[in-house]
């Protein structure tokens, strides 16, 4: 399978970007928003949340957003904090750029809970985002995580962000239970993580960052995410102006500065 649209998940963990530089490297890019202190219970932004947003949304590549999600703690909570620090970024039709992929719920955390539990407060937190916002999030989760325990009947509803790394060549992703048997792909699979050495030089602070590919074709994707530019209409052709009509404008401009035209 050829993989068409790639792009890159980044976060504080990559430090300060450049990019003007970075920019030109992905088509599309999903950036970290917070999380909440799994000690104070603490809601915060990442803390490169800003810079990326600012800096990255106007090269008009597709972005998103994530939470990291800590499922021992409110999802109410956490949501409301995400919703808050994202709806002013969503994109709306009429602005040049927003936040066009839907935000993104990081769920690999299970904080000793049981599966229902952790289950229950992840749909919390996914409801809620509907409610504030409107939109049915992603999750962003692995096989190895969800299929241990979490079988669910609403997940398969929301897009799958879905984490496997079986390496460069790899085709094709596992993809989670409960995505799989109601017959649902990946919307989005990332693909390779880490400190691999590839991303040297890509505008990043750090030495590697985690990669993604969109499961589909580019124009796939492009219906999804807006991201083919609309041509201007192509006005009717004018004819030029007559020399009598030129005649005409040019008397009453004349008239309106006091001359006179009348022959002498």
């Amino acid at each position: 399978m050829t993989f068409e649209v790639n792009g890159y998940d980044v976060s504080k963990h990559q430090g300060e970007i450049n990019w003007p530089v970075f920019s030109t490297f992905g088509d599309f890019y999903i950036i970290r928003a917070g999380s909440i202190d799994n000690v104070t219970g603490q809601c915060y932004e990442d803390y490169q949340f800003k810079n990326n947003t600012q800096r990255g949304l106007p090269y008009g590549k597709p972005m998103g957003t994530y939470w990291y999600f800590r499922p021992q703690f409110s999802g109410i909570l956490q949501a409301d904090f995400y919703c808050k620090l994202i709806e002013k970024y969503i994109f709306k039709p009429g602005f040049n750029y927003g936040f066009k992929i839907e935000p993104s719920c990081d769920a690999e955390e299970d904080a000793e809970l049981s599966a229902n539990q952790v289950l229950s407060s992840i749909w919390v937190f996914n409801n809620r985002i509907n409610v504030n916002l409107g939109v049915i999030n992603m999750i962003y989760t692995s096989p190895g995580f969800w299929d241990d325990a979490h079988v669910t009947t609403w997940a398969h509803e929301h897009p799958l962000w879905n984490a496997q790394w079986p390496g460069t060549n790899a085709q094709k992703p596992v993809i989670p239970k409960d995505w799989s048997k109601h017959k649902k792909q990946a919307r989005f699979w990332q693909w390779k993580v880490g400190n691999n050495g590839q991303e040297l030089g890509f505008g990043i602070g750090s030495k590697g960052v985690c990669m993604d590919r969109f499961m589909g074709t580019r124009a796939e994707f492009d219906a999804l995410y807006g991201t083919s530019p609309i041509p201007d209409p192509t006005p009717d052709p004018i004819d030029p102006p007559s020399v009598e009509h030129r005649l005409t404008v040019l008397e009453r401009e004349v008239v309106k500065l006091g001359g006179d035209l009348t022959p002498e």
